[in-house]
C-alpha cells in the first residue's frame, strides 16, 4: 500500500507540472519596438531629423519615451504617432562627435546612434601653381588665380600656399610644367626644413572678400601628394580644419577655366564688334600691316570672346581679312606674313587677348580661358555677314578646348580716329570693360 500511494502522489505531481508548462491564453505576447533607422550620420551643419517607429504587441500600461545625454541634440519629441523628432545643432568643433537617442518601451531600450561630422572648410582648387627654390624646396598654391607668381587675388576666394621639403636632388624635369613630388609632408612649426616637412612660416591660408584679405598660418596637419593630386588636411591657428584638394600638375598658366568650353552663341543676344588699329603691331612683327580687335559678347549667357588678330592684308575699316588665323606668337626676328591670332595672358591687373571670359550680370570677369594654340577661321558670306569659327586650345596643362562658331554682322570702328575714342588704345584691359546684363 505504501508503494502505491507514492506512485499516486508522483503521478499527481507530474500532472500538475505538465499543466503548469502550458501557456495561459490570457498572458500577453512580448512587445517590441522597430525603428526605421538605428544609425544616423549627420553633416556638420546639423538639421532637423525624424525617425519612424512601430510597436509590435503594444500593451496598455507602457508608454514610449525618448531621451538623450547630448547637449547638441535638442527639441526631442516623441509625442507624434509613429515618429520621433529632434534637432542636431551645427558642429563648430574640429572633432567628430557621437551620441545616441535612447527609445524606451516596456522596460526595453532601443538606441539610435547619432554621429556628426566635424567642422571643416572643404575646398577644391581650380588651379595649382608652383615655384621651385632649389635643394628640394617647392612652394605651391591651390587657389583661384596665380597669386604666388603675379600677386593677383580674386574677391570672395580662397588661397592655400604650402612650402614643402623633399630630397635636395629632387629637381623638376620641366620648369614650366611638372608634377609635384609625391609623398606626405607634415606641418613643422619649428621650421627645421627637414625632408618630409612643410614650413609653418611659409605655408598659409588667404581668404578674400570684396574689401580685405585675411591670412592664417598653419599650425598642424599633413599635405599628401599622390597620383590623384594634392589633398591637404591642415589646421589654422584659430583651430579650423581645412580639407583642400587640387591637381598635382604645377605649370605656368593664366587661365582660370579648367575645362573644355564649346560656345553656343545666342544669335539675338550677341553683340559683335571690331576695332581696326592699323599697323599697331608692326613695331613688334615686321610685316604685320593690319590689327583687328574682335569681340563677341553673348548678353544672354554672359560669355565673351576677345580675339587679337594680325594680318599682312590691310583692308582698313572696309572689312576683316578672311582666312585661318593660327594662334601663336610670331617671331620677332623674321618678317611676318599671313594671319595670326595672338595668344592671351594675364599681366598685372589686366587680361590680354585672345581669350574667352565668363561674366557676371554686371559685366565683371568671373573666369578666363586664354587662347594658346589651335586656330580661328574668319569667313565673309555673300550677305556681308561674317562667320567666326573657333577651334582653339587654352594654356592649361591639359590644353582644354575652346570651340564654337558665330555668324552675323560685325561693325568695324577705326581705332586710329580720335573722334571714336577719348583715350589712346590700352591693349585689352577688359577687367571692367564689358557691358552689364540688362536687368529683367
Amino acid at each position: 500500500m505504501i508503494m502505491k500511494q507514492r506512485l499516486f502522489i508522483f503521478a499527481l505531481m507530474s500532472l500538475v507540472a505538465l499543466s503548469a508548462c502550458k501557456p495561459d491564453p490570457a498572458d500577453p505576447l512580448p512587445s517590441k519596438v522597430t525603428l526605421s533607422e538605428s544609425v544616423l550620420a549627420v553633416g556638420t551643419e546639423g538639421g532637423s531629423f525624424t525617425i519612424g517607429y512601430t510597436i509590435e504587441n503594444p500593451n496598455e500600461w507602457s508608454q514610449l519615451r525618448a531621451t538623450t545625454n547630448a547637449s547638441w541634440i535638442t527639441n526631442l519629441d516623441w509625442t507624434g504617432e509613429g515618429v520621433i523628432s529632434f534637432t542636431v545643432q551645427p558642429n563648430s568643433t574640429s572633432n567628430v562627435r557621437t551620441s545616441s537617442v535612447v527609445v524606451s518601451y516596456d522596460f526595453k531600450e532601443y538606441p539610435i546612434s547619432v554621429t556628426q561630422e566635424d567642422f571643416k572648410i572643404v575646398y577644391e582648387a581650380p588651379l595649382t601653381v608652383s615655384n621651385f627654390y632649389g635643394e628640394g624646396n617647392y612652394q605651391f598654391q591651390l587657389g583661384a588665380s596665380d597669386y604666388i607668381n603675379n600677386q593677383q587675388l580674386k574677391a570672395n576666394s580662397r588661397y592655400y600656399i604650402f612650402d614643402i621639403y623633399t630630397d635636395p636632388q629632387n629637381y623638376p624635369t620641366d620648369p614650366d610644367c611638372y608634377d609635384l613630388p609625391m609623398g606626405t609632408y607634415t606641418i613643422d612649426t619649428l621650421d627645421t626644413y627637414e625632408i618630409g616637412t612643410a614650413s609653418s612660416y611659409y605655408s598659409y591660408y588667404l581668404e578674400t572678400d570684396e574689401s580685405k584679405v585675411t591670412d592664417y598660418s598653419f599650425v598642424s596637419g599633413t599635405i599628401t601628394i599622390d597620383e590623384q593630386g594634392v589633398k591637404a588636411e591642415v589646421f589654422t591657428e584659430d583651430g579650423t580644419k581645412h580639407v583642400v584638394t587640387g591637381g598635382k600638375h604645377a605649370h605656368n598658366t593664366s587661365s582660370t577655366i579648367y575645362e573644355d568650353v564649346n560656345i553656343d552663341f545666342t544669335p539675338s543676344a550677341t553683340i559683335a564688334g571690331a576695332t581696326y588699329w592699323g599697323d599697331y603691331y608692326d613695331y613688334m612683327y615686321s610685316g604685320a600691316k593690319a590689327n583687328y580687335e574682335l569681340e563677341l559678347i553673348d548678353m544672354e549667357k554672359m560669355v565673351a570672346v576677345s580675339l587679337d588678330l594680325i594680318s599682312d592684308n590691310d583692308l582698313g575699316i572696309s572689312g576683316i581679312p578672311t582666312g585661318t588665323y593660327n594662334v601663336y606668337e610670331p617671331s620677332w626676328s623674321e618678317d611676318f606674313s599671313g594671319n595670326a591670332a595672338l595668344p592671351g595672358y594675364f599681366g598685372g591687373t589686366k587680361v590680354y587677348p585672345s581669350f574667352l571670359a565668363t561674366l557676371t550680370e554686371e559685366g565683371a570677369l568671373t573666369g578666363v580661358s586664354f587662347l594658346a594654340g589651335g586656330e580661328v577661321t574668319i569667313a565673309k558670306n555673300d550677305d556681308d555677314t561674317y562667320t567666326v569659327i573657333l577651334n582653339a586650345t587654352n594654356d592649361t596643362h591639359d590644353s582644354n578646348k575652346i570651340t564654337g562658331s558665330w555668324t552675323g554682322t560685325i561693325e568695324i570702328e577705326d581705332g586710329n580716329d580720335p573722334s571714336n575714342y577719348e583715350v589712346s588704345r590700352q591693349p585689352a584691359n577688359r577687367t571692367n570693360r564689358y557691358p552689364a546684363k540688362a536687368k529683367r
